[in-house]
């Protein structure tokens, strides 16, 4: 009898699974995991894992009980319940003991190889030191060496510089040139009349300096010319208006932003998009958590688990209760409140 009542009660246990309810019911639906993977927006793995109640290979519970729900709502199921039993299959499972692992040995300066790497450094510093003393060594000597010389009042010859070749004088041949000009011997009458024909020379210079009229160069003081060109600058005229046209002024720049305020008192799936596409917010969000947006309207939001949810457009609450169905609410928002998008079905291609 105790058997049989263990073996009863493992297979309720076993029926109760979230897993097995929510694939019996996808199966009496006909869907397949990649379809509800589609339809979930969620990998395929996720859905195969959720079926096979592998929970250990999912994210944290929260995510899980999202999960759950947004399946349960699609397979019609009830999410409260199958919550539930996986609150109780989670509470039923034993809890993972945290490894502790062992501190890690602290090495002490009696161990064999603290000791074999001191004495390897010391003998590196050493080795180190030796080379640098022989390589300064040489130097140390040179410099000894030239600082004895010094004292003993030793000093290095210079070398010799060349000698500098003379320079000839005017008229006279270089040294190691070789002429061969023709000699001219002048007889002595021709060299008397020659000095006397250099002595009257400056006597005809000077008479004829006499009878020279005295000339003096007078230099024309022309009177510069000068032209000075006034050149007025005119101010440039300034920009008027025309008659019967005013001056514009910029037209102020209105910000085409808005504030957007979400808050769901369960743990509810949020999608908020605004009009250029960027996610605003994509994830799940807990109970009671408060979202304060800003973007560019018009908003398309997609909410689940949406009973008791507070939307606000520009701090003014919005009535979003005609877009819920079976607990999901889709729509989008804009200054004039929520609405159903109008989806345009695809024109046929010619």
């Amino acid at each position: 009898m105790p058997k049989t009542s263990q073996r009863e009660k493992n297979e309720e246990v076993d029926v109760l699974k979230p897993g097995r309810q929510l694939r019996e019911a996808r199966e009496a639906m006909r869907l397949t995991q990649q379809e509800v993977a589609a339809q979930m927006k969620l990998n395929l793995r996720v859905i195969t894992s959720i079926d096979n109640d592998q929970f250990d290979k999912l994210p944290p519970s929260g995510y899980v009980r999202g999960y759950l729900r947004s399946y349960a709502l699609l397979v019609k199921l009830d999410p409260q319940k199958v919550i539930e039993n996986y609150n109780r299959m989670a509470v039923d499972s034993p809890a993972l003991q945290p490894y502790a692992s062992q501190p890690a040995q602290q090495a002490h300066s009696g161990d064999l190889l603290v000791r074999v790497a001191t004495w390897a450094i010391v003998l590196v510093l050493v080795g180190l030191l030796v080379m640098w003393w022989q390589s300064h060594k040489e130097d140390t000597q040179n410099a000894l060496g030239t600082l004895e010389n010094m004292l003993q009042g030793q000093t290095v010859e210079a070398p010799p510089e060349p000698a500098a070749e003379p320079v000839p004088e005017a008229g006279q041949p270089a040294a190691g040139a070789e002429y061969n000009y023709p000699i001219i011997v002048h007889s002595e009458p021709e060299v008397t009349a020659a000095r006397e024909l250099e002595d009257s020379i400056p006597a005809l210079t000077e008479g004829t300096e006499a009878a020279l009229p005295e000339e003096t160069p007078q230099i024309a003081s022309e009177e510069p010319v000068a032209e000075t060109v006034a050149a007025e600058i005119e101010p440039a005229p300034e920009a008027s208006t025309e008659a019967g046209i005013s001056e514009t002024t910029p037209p102020t720049v209105v910000s085409d932003t808005a504030r957007l305020y979400v808050r769901s008192p369960n743990e509810s799936w949020i999608e908020i998009l605004d009009s250029t596409g960027k996610k605003l917010f994509f994830n799940l969000a807990a109970p009671n958590r408060e979202l304060d947006l800003e973007g560019i309207p018009p908003f398309k939001i997609l909410i689940g688990n949406s009973s008791g949810v507070v939307v606000k457009y520009n701090q003014v609450d919005q009535d979003i209760s005609a877009f819920s169905n079976e607990g999901v609410s889709r729509f989008s928002i804009n200054q004039n409140g929520p609405y159903r998008p109008v989806v345009t079905p695809p024109q046929p291609s010619e």
